[in-house]
C-alpha cells in the first residue's frame, strides 16, 4: 500500500509536466486539486459505506499527499502562489488531517498532519522567507496533534510529533541559519511537557516509555536552546528559571497526588536550576551548579522520605 501510494503520488507529478503539457500552470493546478478532492471524498464514502476501512484509509491518505502536491507544484514549481498563502494551505491541510482522522478514526492520517507541516514547506523553501509564520503553523499543527494523541490515539503520535519538531528547528538553525526566537523553542518545549504530565496522571501505573519521553524532550530542549542563543543571556536565564519553578511545582503537585512519578520532576528540576545558576552568572561555575543540585536533591529526599532522590544527589 505504501509503495503504491508513493508511486502514483510521483506519477500524477510526472503526468502534470508531460501528458497534460498543452494545459497552462493554473489548469494543471486546478486538475490535480480536483483529482485530490475527488480521491478523498471516494475514500470517505468507502470508510462510512463499506467494510473495507484499512483500503479507504489509504485512498483518503493519497489524497491527502495529492492535496500536499497540488501546493507543491502550484506554489514551488509554477509560482502561482505566494509564499504566505502555501504556509496557510499547507496548515489547512494539517489540521484537516487531524478533523479526518476523528471522524474516520484512523490513525495514519492523523500522523500526515505533523509530518506535513514539518516537511512539505521545507520541500518549498518557503520557511526561509515566512520562518515565523512557518514556526506558528507548526505550533498550532503539535498542539493538535498532542490533543489527539492524549485524547485518542496514543502516545505514539506525541513521540511521532516531537521527532519532526526538532528536525525541522534544525532544519532551520543549521540549514536555514535564522536566528530562532529562544520564546518559542521554549513554547515547543512547554506544549510537550504539558502533555507528559497529563499523561503521567492519567496513566494508572505509570511506564517507564513516558518517563524516557520525558527525559529525552528535556535534553533535546537544551540541546536546541544551545544552538538558538547564547545560553549567557538575560532571556536566556529567565527561560531556564521559568522552566526550573514550572517543575517543582508540578513536582509538589505529583508528590501529593502521585509520589512515585515525584523523583523524575525533581531531578528534572534540579536540572534547570544548574542551568539557570549557570546561566546567570558564568560557565566557570558549572561545579558550583552541580554541587548545589545534589544538595538540593539530599535535602528533599531527607525532607520527605525519597531514598531515590538522595540516590540521585549522591
Amino acid at each position: 500500500t505504501v509503495v503504491g501510494i508513493g508511486l502514483t503520488v510521483a506519477g500524477f507529478g510526472y503526468l502534470m509536466q508531460l501528458l497534460i503539457d498543452q494545459l497552462g500552470a493554473g489548469a494543471k493546478s486546478l486538475f490535480i486539486c480536483g483529482a485530490a478532492i475527488s480521491v478523498m471524498a471516494l475514500g470517505i464514502t468507502l470508510k462510512i459505506k463499506t467494510r473495507f476501512s484499512e483500503f479507504a484509509t489509504a485512498i483518503v491518505t493519497l489524497g491527502v499527499l495529492l492535496l500536499y502536491s497540488t501546493v507543491y507544484f502550484s506554489g514551488s514549481v509554477y509560482g502561482l502562489i505566494p509564499n504566505i498563502a502555501i504556509l496557510i494551505l499547507y496548515l489547512a491541510i494539517a489540521l484537516s488531517c487531524h478533523i479526518l482522522a476523528l471522524y474516520l478514526d484512523t490513525k495514519v492520517v492523523a500522523a500526515l498532519g505533523i509530518i506535513g507541516i514539518a516537511t512539505m514547506p521545507i520541500l518549498s523553501n518557503t520557511i526561509s522567507i515566512e520562518p515565523l509564520y512557518y514556526l506558528w503553523s507548526l505550533i498550532f499543527v503539535v498542539s493538535s496533534s498532542l490533543f489527539l494523541a492524549y485524547r485518542y490515539v496514543g502516545q505514539w503520535l506525541a513521540q511521532l510529533s516531537l521527532a519532526f519538531t526538532l528536525v525541522s528547528l534544525e532544519w532551520l538553525l543549521g540549514v536555514e541559519n535564522i536566528q530562532l526566537s529562544v520564546w518559542l523553542v521554549n513554547l515547543f518545549y512547554l506544549l510537550f511537557f504539558a502533555y507528559i504530565t497529563l499523561t503521567l496522571v492519567k496513566e494508572k501505573t505509570p511506564t517507564k516509555q513516558s518517563l524516557v519521553f520525558l527525559v529525552a524532550l528535556a535534553s533535546s530542549s537544551v540541546l536546541i536552546f544551545l544552538q538558538a542563543s547564547d545560553i549567557f543571556t538575560s532571556k536566556v536565564s529567565v527561560i531556564f528559571a521559568f522552566n526550573a519553578l514550572l517543575t517543582i511545582a508540578v513536582s509538589v503537585f505529583l508528590y501529593r497526588v502521585k509520589r512515585e512519578l515525584t523523583h523524575g520532576f525533581v531531578s528534572l528540576s534540579a536540572a534547570w536550576c544548574v542551568l539557570t545558576i549557570v546561566s546567570a552568572i558564568s560557565d566557570a561555575y558549572w561545579g558550583i551548579a552541580w554541587a548545589v543540585e545534589g544538595l538540593l536533591l539530599i535535602a528533599i529526599g531527607r525532607q520527605y522520605y525519597m531514598t531515590s532522590a538522595i540516590n540521585q544527589g549522591q
